[in-house]
């Protein structure tokens, strides 16, 4: 464990729940504070500023898919991991919740409290371990035509020490131009706002400025054909929105950086 204790929010309104999870994980190190309902944990976690956030699908008088979706929707609450711990675990009701933004969807039923830690601290670890020795680049590019995503990633990776500039539109032809005098650490690229994607990346790949820059595409197409295509042009990854929320695709953005650093 760190220094400073991580805190973990549960909203649950099964109260012997919220008790047994609140001795396990102040035993185990963690700061620990609880919601009986979805609409209380907005203040709670403006106030105590939780690292991660475990949730119930089933509240009172209110529908867990749209608490997550709120949440989603939040800015600052969009970038703290969620997970859910729930009696509720039919794949329909997974994988909604996953689209907006859960990391990890537990069934209460089939996990012991050792089993539940093991997966809080694989998801609350991610900042310690994506964590990049970076003495000279701190600037992540993001080519983007949605502010929101841009406020979000923004946020995220500031959070980690790093700086960010997001361009929400740029002519396909102008991209080496407009970000010329930048000295990125990788340039994430939206394949649909730069029309020819494909090309974007290859012309950057062909700048003596950023031939060595790490390209990563982040995209909410998911076509395998596409895929190959990017990599081809020079990209070093492929990261689907539809199968990523924002922290996750952080994550994978910053360990695919730490791979490339430490080989």
């Amino acid at each position: 464990m760190d220094q400073k204790r991580k805190k973990i929010l549960v909203v649950d309104d099964n109260l012997k729940i919220q008790e047994i999870l609140s001795k396990f994980f102040k035993e185990e190190g963690y700061d620990f504070v609880s919601s009986y309902t979805g609409r209380d944990s907005f203040r709670l976690i403006r106030e105590e500023k939780p690292d991660l956030i475990i949730m119930d699908m089933v509240l009172p008088g209110e529908d867990g898919l749209e608490i997550l979706e709120e949440f989603r929707r939040d800015s600052e609450i969009e970038k703290i991991p969620k997970v859910v711990l729930s009696n509720l675990d039919d794949k329909e009701q997974v994988e909604q919740a996953k689209e907006k933004g859960v990391v990890k969807y537990l069934s209460k039923p089939h996990y012991k409290l050792k089993e539940i830690l093991k997966e809080i601290e694989e998801v609350i670890g991610e900042k310690e371990q994506n964590k990049l020795p970076v003495e000279g680049k701190k600037l992540i590019v993001m080519l983007n035509d949605d502010n929101f995503l841009l406020s979000v990633f923004k946020n995220i990776f500031e959070e980690k020490g790093f700086e960010f500039k997001g361009f929400d539109s740029i002519p396909p032809s102008n991209v080496s131009k407009i970000i010329e005098g930048l000295d990125p650490l990788a340039i994430i690229v939206d394949l649909v706002m730069c029309f020819d994607g494909i090309k974007v990346i290859g012309d950057l790949k062909a700048d003596e400025n950023f031939k060595e820059t790490p390209i990563i595409v982040l995209d909410n197409i998911y076509n395998e054909e596409e895929i190959e295509e990017t990599k081809k042009a020079g990209a070093i990854a492929y990261i689907s929105m539809k199968e990523n929320n924002p922290t996750q695709a952080a994550g994978k953005i910053l360990d695919l950086l730490v791979q490339r650093h430490s080989s």
